[in-house]
């Protein structure tokens, strides 16, 4: 079936719907497992008259209620259904949330849906208590594309942020509260299995997830700040935007047009802020991006710096100790000589005489900008997420597909060396510190490794695979070193202008 702008293409989706082997199949499957009574939600009102329809014709009481000329009377159906007299109430963007019959004890799910809270909102439709009633039964009949796993992992998500979906599918065992279960056939089981997100492709799932999710793209800051790594996608953020078709067309265009420059920026090294925060400086007070003198860009820069104690305490070098208190002139000469002079010479920045800008005039300088602006917050906040005070942030990464922890001791000294005492979770382990990782936490006494079972519950199943950014922190509090999952925040949003 066409699949567009994050949903099957309606025609498409209704033909194939309403047909006599499908209609047959839905009704075996909730003939085997239902209750007394039933709300079911179709695609349209064609789909719903067709299997009100069909379902009659078997002997059960159905009818369909939409806003056709058709439909059965609303309140009367709803009231025959407490009753008992309707067995099945076939439903069409109606009775999603508000509508009250605590006596419905099945939901046929026949309408695909890629919205993890309307899919909640129809099996609300059963939540509620009622004398006799003791289970609500859930035949979901739809799925057959990678985004239909979100109800899967909507009901998977009440056992926590680890829970691990291949797992969880592969045992049967959801670890759902008490008294819930969630069964899948084996023909279903096997599809799920194929659908779900390869591992490596970390990145690439958690977009189109988004995407069918929201109904737009996430930015580079939203995927960064959601523990995936932007920077893993070699030919670009944006060009992996692009190949996933998640980009409108005008910014198809222009990331076909821009993609060297957008490039050289995301890939720009940053040993310090200050590259990140020149290129913010010229974004914010060069809109037209036609050029601006070193002089503004500096004074519009050490404004932006000094705003932010972490960017102040960045930019303080032995040949600049005090950015506040410099001179325009030794601010302006510094400024040049080191983040502007080292953007130019790859291609797409140049500095002629005293401007700094494009080497080339932009096409579409106000979208252009936008991009560029995304490509600056996530740099400049996983930048600075990196260098805060008081805390190491070290990355999680993996060996042999388990999580492990990995450092640099040239940069991040101060870690402890071999087996040490560390609190996670509250509780006290023995870590084994390593040459340059962190690979095997034990209770005292030995036992087996939990820290890929403690990381996964941090984080999810896919901690330390490729695609993935996730971090903890290491730091020493009344005399013992703790570790904790880092939860970034947005660093450097953009500043007001």
């Amino acid at each position: 079936l066409p699949w567009r702008n994050g949903r099957f293409d309606p025609q498409a989706l209704e033909h194939e719907l309403v047909s006599s082997e499908r209609t047959e199949a839905a009704f075996r499957e909730w003939n085997e497992r239902r209750g007394s009574r039933t709300m079911a939600f179709c695609v349209s009102q064609r789909h719903a008259d067709w299997m009100a329809a069909h379902f009659r014709a078997q002997g059960v009481a159905a009818v369909a209620v939409h806003t056709g000329a058709e439909s059965a009377p609303r309140e009367q159906s709803l009231d025959q259904l407490r009753t008992g007299e309707v067995e099945v109430v076939f439903a069409v963007d109606l009775f999603n949330e508000g509508v009250d019959v605590p006596e419905v004890d099945t939901v046929l799910l026949l309408r695909p849906t890629s919205s993890p809270v309307l899919f909640l909102q129809q099996v609300g439709r059963g939540l509620r208590l009622s004398a006799g009633k003791d289970a609500l039964t859930i035949v979901d009949f739809v799925g057959n594309h990678r985004s239909f796993l979100l109800p899967l992992r909507t009901l998977a998500g009440l056992a926590g942020p680890g829970s691990d979906l291949r797992r969880a599918l592969t045992t049967g065992d959801f670890s759902l509260p008490q008294g819930c279960s969630v069964n899948y056939s084996l023909e279903a089981t096997d599809r799920l299995l194929d659908l779900l997100p390869v591992p490596t492709r970390a990145l690439e799932d958690f977009v189109s997830i988004w995407y069918a999710e929201h109904g737009t793209r996430p930015t580079a800051l939203q995927a960064f700040l959601a523990g995936r790594n932007p920077a893993a996608a070699k030919d670009g953020w944006f060009s992996l935007l692009a190949r996933l078709q998640v980009l409108g067309p005008e910014e198809t265009g222009a990331v076909a047009r821009e993609a060297k420059l957008l490039l050289e920026v995301q890939q720009a090294s940053m040993n310090k802020s200050y590259k990140m925060v020149a290129l913010r400086a010229w974004l914010l007070a060069d809109p037209d991006l036609t050029g601006q003198t070193v002089l503004r860009n500096a004074a519009v820069a050490r404004t932006l710096i000094l705003r932010d104690p972490r960017l102040t305490a960045d930019l303080v070098t032995r040949e600049l100790p005090d950015v506040r208190g410099a001179s325009e002139t030794a601010w302006t000469s510094y400024w040049r000589k080191w983040p502007l002079e080292h953007l130019v010479g790859k291609g797409s920045f140049r500095l002629a005489g005293d401007t700094f800008g494009l080497t080339r005039a932009a096409q579409d300088p106000a979208l252009l900008s936008e991009l560029l602006h995304e490509l600056v917050d996530w740099k400049l906040s996983a930048y600075l997420t990196r260098t805060m005070l008081g805390r190491l942030r070290l990355r999680v990464s993996h060996s042999s597909g388990r999580p492990i922890v990995r450092f640099d001791r040239v940069r991040d000294a101060g870690l402890p060396e071999g087996v040490t005492a560390v609190v996670m979770d509250d509780l006290m382990y023995e870590a084994d510190f390593r040459k340059i990782a962190l690979n095997v936490v034990r209770e005292f006494g030995g036992g087996a490794n939990v820290l890929p079972d403690v990381l996964r519950g941090w984080f999810g199943a896919d901690v330390g695979l490729p695609g993935t950014a996730f971090e903890v922190e290491i730091f020493q509090e009344a005399g013992s070193w703790h570790v904790e999952p880092y939860r970034p925040m947005a660093g450097a949003l953009r500043a007001a202008e």
